[in-house]
């Protein structure tokens, strides 16, 4: 029995064509229309746990995203919100890109309510983005911060141009670590020191300046407001008391006082170690009949000076002789 022998192509060449055709033949079968199928987009879920009704304005979102002819690289998201509720210097075109599928939001709801619009969308492989982004509308709602100044009392009738307050501060629905402080003098609020998560801060030589090398003395009102993650301000708490000009050449740093010796030591130890003689003299009676102190620093080697020139406080001030009653 005879095997049909194979057809001889004339040349290589030939051969070379036929392959070729073949190929051809093989691509323009793939569609009906002889051209490859288009990309196509891909498709984006969004899913919130609990009601949908009211929702704190600390919120966890989750999303998904599918491609039916590749795969999910990343996403992008944005907070659409109604006229007048967006933070400042928000642009409503930015998209926020991620490759995460759940974030935490904390939203802007200054206002105790706000009713933005999640939207998010999947981008797949291609950089082709979901035409149709998944959207979810909120109902949110944000209580105000409390603070108020503490202090028995917040702070002594009379004090130089320098003041340090305290204060303490909750938030009902948040995390009051997360708040920031505005504080301002004597009803310019638009002019507030914007302060971060703390409770204590001195008001400085500079607030009190008269703009001419001086300060302002007389009464004046510190205020102060606690704002919250969600843009919600407190209500303002506030406290009056009386300012005096220093007199004469006085270096204003701080009015913190100096409760146990080692505050005492921070304050002269420095001054000692480079060498200049330190010499610390009861002035005056507080109301608590406790000594108000001086200190006086002297040329290094010029400690006579120094005894001498306490000396003559002493004398000018009767505190040559006195005694504290035991």
């Amino acid at each position: 029995m005879r095997l049909p022998v194979p057809p001889r192509f004339p040349n290589r060449r030939a051969a070379y064509a036929l392959a070729a055709a073949l190929c051809i033949a093989v691509v323009t079968g793939c569609g009906t229309s002889g051209t490859l199928a288009p990309n196509l987009a891909p498709e984006t879920l969004v899913f919130v746990s609990g009601p949908l009704d009211t929702v704190a304005h600390v919120v966890q979102l989750r999303w998904f995203g599918t491609d039916p002819d590749g795969e999910v690289a990343r996403y992008e998201f944005k907070w659409n919100y109604e006229p007048g509720q967006a933070p400042p210097g928000y642009d409503p075109n930015a998209w926020t890109s991620t490759t995460l599928t759940d974030s935490t939001f904390r939203v802007f709801t200054p206002d105790g309510t706000s009713m933005p619009t999640f939207v998010v969308r999947a981008i797949d492989n291609e950089g082709t983005a979901d035409p149709t982004p998944a959207q979810q509308v909120f109902n949110f709602r944000n209580d105000p911060p409390n603070v108020h100044l503490v202090g028995s009392p917040v702070l002594p009738a009379t004090t130089l141009p320098v003041a340090t307050i305290q204060w303490q501060a909750d938030d009902p629905d948040g995390d009051i670590a997360l708040a920031h402080y505005l504080v301002w003098l004597d009803g310019n609020e638009a002019a507030a020191t914007i302060l971060p998560a703390s409770n204590t801060y001195t008001l400085p030589p500079a607030a009190f300046s008269d703009g001419a090398g001086g300060y302002v003395a007389g009464a004046h009102t510190v205020h102060i407001r606690a704002v919250d993650d969600g843009g919600a301000l407190s209500l303002p708490d506030s406290f009056t008391w009386n300012v005096a000009s220093p007199v004469g050449d006085v270096m204003l740093i701080d009015d913190v006082s100096l409760e146990t010796p080692i505050d005492y030591l921070a304050v002269t130890f420095i001054v000692s170690l480079v060498g200049f003689p330190v010499l610390t003299l009861p002035t005056l009676r507080r109301s608590d009949q406790m000594p108000f102190g001086v200190q006086v620093i002297a040329a290094p080697g010029q400690e006579s000076k120094l005894f001498a020139f306490g000396r003559r406080i002493e004398e000018q001030l009767g505190y040559c002789h006195r005694r504290l009653p035991i």
